[in-house]
């Protein structure tokens, strides 16, 4: 196993534009924010449009950015992916194409060197660190090739800048000033509500790797986080995402706090997203019942009882097999069955359309031959 590098901050590390905004843009809070409560309060209309706001730009990144682009874990409308590239520019995270590049290479190499956000180079580089340095040499510009190719996330990333300071300051400047509040909305919808979105989604990087539960998986440092997954609109269900990243899914159980779940499945009610790609209840069951075998391992359970407890887990897991196999037989069966029902059913529709039109040339010829039968006996002498 490599050596972590450790993480290091100074003039020539750092990337001074992004360290620059992200420690500036509280400072700016600091500074406004007592000269407007000295002038005013904000109301109602400016606080709720707040939290609304920051929730809204938090599901574009969730959706989009995550689980859209970053994972294909469903298929989306043209429109839904413009709304998710336009106002996600809005959230300050980075175009689409750097950020899915980013998450996937997290994905791929998670807790090592090579993860961009590694929690094994502490706490602080996992929540925030890693944004202020310089991208390193051997993935500078080097992005997903398939969003490369992609016409609305190309466009998204040629022109972030200017969108994410429209979305992210702009359009709140203007809602506030409709409220009759321009400078509450510049503030409190742009500024608290963007230093907010921030440190949300870096909770995930940096508090889902250190606290909560591992259900699913003890192969890497991801955790199941409640608190996370409420403030996230569901993305702290770290553990279950890490183990099962191809599902559109974070909170698996129905119970389970995950909004952005629950907006995907409601889009595909309206045909809005399409494709759901869901983890087999099998595999999630499997996974499960490995991380509680490792578990026992690592708790130092006696030899004993862990070989008792390995011996019915297997007898589960073999059980779980054959039920699986036994169903995929059922399955190809039934498709069987059905597509021969289905081809005896168009038969049978093909031959009554062949009778019917048999019948019809038959009725035909009797109502000609009906007619010559009329014109004769009309035509023929009558005797009296």
């Amino acid at each position: 196993m490599k050596t972590i590098s450790k993480p290091i901050y100074n003039l020539r590390t750092l990337y001074w534009p992004t360290t620059l905004f992200l420690l500036g843009l509280p400072l700016l809070a600091l500074i406004l924010t007592p000269i407007y409560f000295a002038l005013q309060i904000p109301s109602w209309g400016i606080l709720i449009s707040a939290i609304v706001y920051m929730f809204f730009l938090n599901f574009c990144i969730t959706a989009g950015y995550h689980r859209y682009y970053s994972h294909r874990t469903f298929q989306a409308k043209p429109w839904l992916q413009w709304v998710w590239l336009i106002f996600g520019a809005g959230a300050f995270q980075m175009s689409a194409l750097k950020w899915c590049s980013d998450h996937r290479r997290h994905h791929k190499n998670v807790d090592t060197n090579d993860d961009p956000y590694s929690i094994a180079k502490g706490s602080f580089y996992a929540h925030m660190g890693w944004i202020l340095l310089k991208d390193s040499e051997i993935y500078k510009n080097k992005f997903a090739a398939d969003l490369e190719k992609n016409k609305r996330v190309s466009w998204q990333h040629r022109n972030y800048y200017w969108l994410a300071i429209l979305m992210s300051f702009g359009v709140p400047t203007l809602w506030g000033w409709a409220l009759g509040d321009a400078l509450g909305g510049f503030l409190i919808i742009g500024v608290w509500r963007q230093l907010i979105n921030w440190h949300i989604t870096f909770f995930v990087n940096s508090v889902c790797h250190m606290w909560g539960s591992q259900p699913y998986s003890l192969k890497h440092s991801a955790k199941d986080n409640f608190i996370v997954a409420l403030l996230a609109v569901g993305e702290g269900y770290h553990n279950f995402h890490h183990t099962f990243e191809g599902d559109y899914r974070n909170g698996v159980k129905w119970y389970n706090w995950d909004p952005t779940k629950w907006a995907i499945r409601s889009l595909s009610l309206a045909g809005q997203t399409y494709k759901l790609r869901r983890t087999s209840k099998e595999a999630i069951l499997r996974s499960r019942l490995q991380a509680d075998q490792e578990r026992l391992s690592v708790r130092g359970v006696n030899t004993e009882a862990l070989t008792r407890v390995q011996t019915q887990i297997e007898g589960v897991m073999s059980k779980i097999n054959e039920l699986k196999k036994d169903y995929d037989l059922l399955k190809t069966e039934y498709r069987k069955k059905a597509a021969d029902w289905e081809q005896t059913r168009k038969e049978k529709i093909l031959h009554l359309k062949a009778e019917l039109e048999l019948a019809k040339i038959e009725l035909r010829n009797r109502l000609n031959q009906w007619s010559r039968y009329v014109d004769i006996m009309s035509a023929a002498p009558t005797y009296t």
